[in-house]
């Protein structure tokens, strides 16, 4: 956990941008090929394991290893794009901005943060709206490509597929 110190946001953010492009291939382009593909994408932080990314796909089984090899190629190879990284940024800032007024967030956020041992920066840290705010602001591209240099490889990998699909292809 000390490898997420102060990077709650950033985490979030580096789960949202990983489909977002690479060096080679923009967002659009991505997006064509998981079409052309008929494959279903999302990735993000995973709920069960602070810090972990989860990539979710749903292919067909003639499609499923070019879907995969495509993944692959997105979590090697992150863009990290600056005006890709400000609108996901203002999309978090307006969906904080939108819970703060909704009373049952509010609730929440006093209800996690009332007893809470873990001090501002650790990821276990149940942050106020303000820090929330505070936290994203901070996220660079380099932040980015700093932590995802730190925490996105094949050092701990689990691929689970199901339904009909070609072992040896796979």
């Amino acid at each position: 956990l000390a490898t997420f110190q102060g990077q709650a946001e950033a985490v979030v953010l580096l789960g949202e941008m990983i489909d977002k492009g690479t060096a080679e291939i923009n967002r659009q382009q991505v997006q064509d090929k998981l079409d052309a593909l008929r494959t279903e994408l999302g990735v993000g932080v995973s709920a069960a394991e602070p810090g972990a990314l989860q990539v979710v796909m749903r292919s067909r089984r003639e499609h499923l290893p070019a879907a995969i090899e495509l993944v692959g190629a997105l979590l090697r190879k992150p863009a990290f794009d600056a005006a890709v990284l400000e609108e996901a940024k203002r999309q978090g800032i307006a969906g904080i901005e939108a819970q703060r007024k909704e009373p049952d967030a509010v609730l929440d956020e006093a209800l996690w943060r009332h007893g809470n041992p873990h001090p501002r920066g650790d990821i276990r840290h149940p942050r106020s709206f303000d820090e929330r705010l505070q936290d994203i602001a901070a996220v660079t591209p380099q932040a980015l490509r700093d932590l995802h240099a730190k925490v996105v490889g094949a050092s701990r990998v689990e691929l689970a597929v199901v339904g009909d699909f070609d072992a040896d292809a796979v």
